[in-house]
């Protein structure tokens, strides 16, 4: 069983060894460098298991069709890949990508990776990874996360960013 803590800004209880808090999104240590800017590209590669019969039964093709099951990323030499169980494939430049997160209704993330041609998208299926491994699947595509983002559209987020935390602050 995976040992836990209280996240110190929220209290939350996340994983012992969270780098980032899954419940406010705070960071617990120093934020890492997006890999544009920080001119590393080690390797990366994620597999998920093969459901058993049952689970194919009960949850993933009841409430999640194939379309949303990854099967493979891997970023590599400046390029992410991505398969999904489908047989869908996308890949991509790190330097054209975007990507986006949303959760839905069960608290699992939906991940969105686009470029100027294409999207693809998947949704975090707790058993075809760890908690550990999505965690740093995670935290590896977030650091594409406003990659290639105008000038204009950055300032807008943070704009609609600000006013939020001052209403949340007023009250």
């Amino acid at each position: 069983m995976n040992e836990t803590k209280n996240c110190p800004y929220c209290g939350e209880e996340i994983l012992a060894g969270a780098k980032k808090c899954k419940h406010c999104g705070e960071w617990l240590e120093d934020k890492p460098k997006p890999r544009l800017e920080s001119n590393k590209f080690d390797d990366v590669h994620f597999k998920t298991l093969e459901p058993k019969w049952w689970q194919k039964l009960l949850q993933m093709y009841w409430f999640n069709p194939k379309s949303w099951l990854l099967d493979e990323l891997t970023i590599s030499d400046d390029v992410i890949a991505v398969k999904l169980k489908n047989g869908k494939e996308f890949s991509s430049q790190l330097t054209d990508l975007k990507v986006r997160f949303q959760e839905d209704k069960y608290d699992r993330k939906e991940v969105y990776i686009t470029n100027a041609q294409e999207t693809i998208h998947f949704k975090e299926i707790p058993f075809m990874l760890s908690d550990d491994e999505w965690e740093r699947l995670f935290d590896e595509l977030e650091s594409f996360e406003n990659v290639g983002e105008t000038k204009l559209n950055k300032i807008n987020r943070l704009l609609k960013k600000s006013i939020e935390v001052g209403e949340d602050i007023l009250g």
